[in-house]
């Protein structure tokens, strides 16, 4: 219980404010029920207006799919505290990004839930609203890395040096290889995309969809399918090369502040929540995924000592 205790007020806010939004989803969905008609709004057209109908029980997945953003938002930023009490180090922008974007997506989807069925739309002003908020909370994380920037800079020398005297480094150079991570859920994740889109496209579609789902489905493919087999980190001896599926990333060792430990599920080259966390002079900041997350560091760092 004490790691509670290491919650800032405003993330304290956040979490209460996200299942708060929750909660009333959740009572509102199970009071409203059996009140509702059998055929609701399914989905909404920019404007907010419902272009397709579909069953009531659509109001529970609904429902699950919230609460289960949340959960895992909620148990990243737990885990983001952790590693801050853990390592003592004081960039606060993944604790940030989590903290503010729980109560956005809680509350964009428990609108779309309440207002969908209490007025049968949206209103014409809720996508506009929505993508305004996460546009703020976006700049806002951003503007908060740069504030951090000279802070990191200074413990990322007590970090690194610390990282490289446990290491017990070779003098020797040369190409080395460092496989990505991926973690199972990741796999679970492209069979399920696959799944459900020939399910549907076997049971419910007609001819003209299921081309234009099949086409879809490729496009998605072509896309994701690459990052599970062309996942690696190539360390040169002045550069770093990150292979991710059709991706591929340099970064100079020079360039280079800090590698930190971290669970942030922000969008990255990374196919696992086990991540390290590069920080960068450019402020071109990335996130990776490797097997042997202490070996990269050290190896990242020696070579670094070496420019």
């Amino acid at each position: 219980m004490s790691i509670f205790r290491s919650y800032r007020t405003k993330e304290k806010v956040s979490v209460g404010l996200m299942w708060g939004i929750n909660l009333a989803t959740l009572l509102y969905v199970m009071i409203e029920y059996p009140n509702l008609p059998d055929i609701i709004p399914h989905h909404y057209g920019f404007f907010g207006e419902p272009d397709e109908w579909g069953g009531k029980w659509m109001l529970w997945i609904m429902t699950g799919v919230q609460i289960f953003i949340s959960a895992v938002e909620h148990a990243a930023l737990h885990r983001a505290i952790k590693d801050s009490e853990r390592t003592g180090f004081s960039d606060m922008t993944g604790r940030d990004a989590l903290s503010s974007m729980g109560p956005v997506v809680a509350g964009g989807i428990g609108w779309i839930t309440f207002a969908g069925t209490y007025w049968g739309r949206l209103g014409k002003g809720f996508l506009i609203v929505f993508l305004g908020a996460t546009a703020a909370v976006i700049i806002y994380v951003c503007v908060k890395a740069r504030s951090n920037a000279g802070q990191i800079a200074g413990e990322a020398k007590k970090l690194e040096k610390s990282t490289c005297e446990s290491g017990g480094y070779a003098v020797e150079t040369g190409d080395l290889t460092f496989q990505g991570k991926i973690a199972v859920w990741m796999w679970a994740v492209l069979l399920f995309i696959n799944g459900a889109m020939l399910v549907a496209a076997a049971t419910e579609a007609e001819q003209g969809e299921i081309v234009f789902m099949a086409i879809t489905l490729i496009l998605i493919d072509i896309f994701l399918v690459p990052m599970y087999f062309r996942n690696r980190i190539l360390l040169k001896d002045k550069e770093m090369v990150i292979f991710f599926g059709l991706f591929k990333k340099r970064i100079a060792y020079e360039n280079i502040i800090l590698l930190k430990e971290t669970h942030n599920p922000l969008s990255s080259l990374a196919m696992s929540l086990d991540r390290i966390y590069i920080y960068t002079l450019s402020g071109d900041n990335v996130m990776v995924s490797v097997k042997d997350k202490k070996g990269f560091m050290q190896e990242v760092y020696r070579r670094k000592r070496l420019q």
